[in-house]
């Protein structure tokens, strides 16, 4: 973990990792568009990790008219709490860094209006083959923006996702030889036929015959005592 001050740290591992390791009231951000759709990368995770309320939440606020790329929308219940981060208009086209300014700058708002106190908020690596945005790019717009907050008790944690975490490494290996009868053969085969292309989970979504439902399960295996992480 490096620090930048005493707000903003600099995390090696994922946003779900972090999120994992620490406290489950912390808040997450995800990037959206203003279409609903969430078929790839960040936003597809979220959706198969939060499935149910979150994403019909969304949807619902996509519909109507509710996500705009310059502003926050902000979904909480229970001990899950998301920030939705819009950083393009249509999910076909680009996104643009004026955008991800904007949207920066009405969160810092909200900040100093003390929406948002005492919490830490969990920012992810945006990847430029996702927005075509450079992350270098990215990274020094949001920390220069974090840097000039006023009279903020908020915490950031930029996740720059360059390493797993144990309990992920623990469930690739455990793929590798495992007997699950809740994945169709076909499928596990397919996985163990094409591991060495896997190096993280989210790997597993480009490999033929997983679905959004078999990742699910997969993902099920981060509360499995048999990994004896616990």
């Amino acid at each position: 973990m490096k620090i930048i001050n005493d707000n903003i740290l600099i995390s090696e591992y994922s946003i779900f990792e972090e999120y994992l390791k620490r406290n489950w009231s912390w808040i997450l951000i995800n990037t959206v568009n203003c279409e609903w759709f969430m078929g790839k990368w960040l936003a597809l995770e979220f959706k198969i990790r939060f499935w149910s309320d979150y994403f019909f939440d969304y949807e619902n606020k996509c519909n109507n008219k509710k996500i705009k790329v310059w502003n926050i929308d902000y979904y909480s219940k229970d001990n899950l709490k998301i920030i939705n981060f819009p950083t393009k208009d249509l999910y076909k086209l680009e996104s643009k860094l004026v955008w991800i300014e904007d949207w920066l700058n009405d969160l810092i708002k909200k900040i100093e209006n003390w929406l948002f106190n005492n919490e830490i908020i969990y920012i992810p690596k945006l990847w430029s083959s996702q927005w075509w945005l450079k992350w270098e790019e990215v990274y020094l717009v949001i920390k220069d923006k974090l840097l000039n907050i006023k009279n903020s008790k908020v915490k950031f944690i930029i996740c720059e996702d360059t390493e797993a975490w144990d309990i992920e490494k623990a469930i690739l290996n455990k793929l590798k030889d495992y007997t699950w009868n809740k994945i169709w053969d076909k499928t596990l085969n397919n996985i163990k036929d094409n591991f060495y292309k896997i190096k993280r989970l989210r790997n597993l979504l480009s490999i033929k015959w997983v679905w959004e439902k078999t990742y699910n399960e997969i993902l099920k295996m981060w509360n499995m005592k048999e990994l004896k992480l616990f």
